[in-house]
């Protein structure tokens, strides 16, 4: 494990050296310290991240002939991320494969997701070392070449798997999945998801944003289009303040998403998706 607070002590202390023989004032050498250690962290974070990642794959779809069920965990930006390596690996237990869950995430959770290398390094040396594939949106954007041939990665993946789980899901993509917004992988997996398969949504975000109208209103939209509210525990937050609002358990995630796999209608109207609103009831525009 890399030692982040040792490694940005010593490059603060070297930008506070180069201040003072550069004759800079005080407050120049200390702010030179402070912008090396904030882009030497940055740093550490992506190198993290760069090897727990793996290939992307928008040059071709991915592997039907893995066994069902297959999970996709979408997490966006939120403390609780550092949690998704124990969430994965629980999952692919459950599900019986490695290979069956791949990891989605929002720029904001990238970030988070590094971290959990001092949240938890025995976790996320398990979850390095395993199978399971994690995905950003440069995997969505940064591979095409021949628009022709090359696919879709938010399309590959809803064909892909049976089960998508938004966990830990803000208050920002709650409201961006509630009004249909589509601006990165995760709310363009979301948006482009089949009704007929199992989607879940597990909350986590400060007690205020929890009770906020909005969070209701936009969750009550969801329910009504058939996710699952997986409901966030009530503990003390990160923000230190105590109160509902916390990512649910791991065990508890486990147990409601293998609950709405096993019992969810699994309508299969229409493998490719293709007019499955309409088959539920829902309209669409016609001008």
């Amino acid at each position: 494990m890399l030692k982040f607070e040792a490694t940005s002590i010593a490059i603060f202390s070297l930008g506070l050296l180069v201040g003072s023989l550069c004759k800079k004032s005080q407050r120049g050498a200390l702010l030179v310290g402070l912008i090396s250690a904030s882009v030497l962290n940055k740093l550490l974070r992506d190198t993290l991240f760069a090897k727990r990642k793996k290939a992307p794959r928008t040059k071709k779809g991915f592997d039907e002939s893995i066994p069902k069920p297959r999970i996709v965990i979408a997490a966006s930006g939120s403390v609780a991320t550092v949690k998704v390596p124990q969430l994965a690996l629980a999952l692919a237990k459950e599900v019986g494969g490695e290979e069956q869950v791949k990891v989605v995430v929002t720029s904001s959770a990238r970030r988070m997701l590094a971290l959990c290398a001092r949240y938890d390094s025995n976790m996320w040396r398990k979850f390095c070392e395993s199978r399971i594939e994690v995905l950003e949106d440069d995997d969505e954007w940064n591979g095409y070449d021949n628009l022709r041939t090359d696919k879709v990665v938010h399309i590959e993946l809803r064909r892909w798997a049976d089960c998508l789980l938004l966990a830990p899901c803000s208050a920002n993509t709650i409201g961006k999945v509630a009004l249909g917004l589509s601006d990165n992988l995760v709310t363009c997996i979301a948006r482009a998801w089949d009704p007929a398969k199992t989607i879940l949504v597990a909350p986590a975000m400060n007690t205020i944003m929890w009770e906020h109208p909005a969070t209701c209103s936009h969750l009550k939209r969801l329910e009504e289009w058939g996710y699952r509210v997986i409901p966030p525990a009530t503990k003390i937050l990160a923000c230190n303040e105590k109160g509902a609002g916390a990512l649910a358990e791991v065990d508890e995630i486990v147990a409601q998403t293998k609950m709405a796999m096993n019992n969810d209608r699994l309508l299969r109207l229409n493998e490719s998706g293709t007019g499955n609103w309409t088959s539920l009831g829902y309209d669409v525009w016609k001008g």
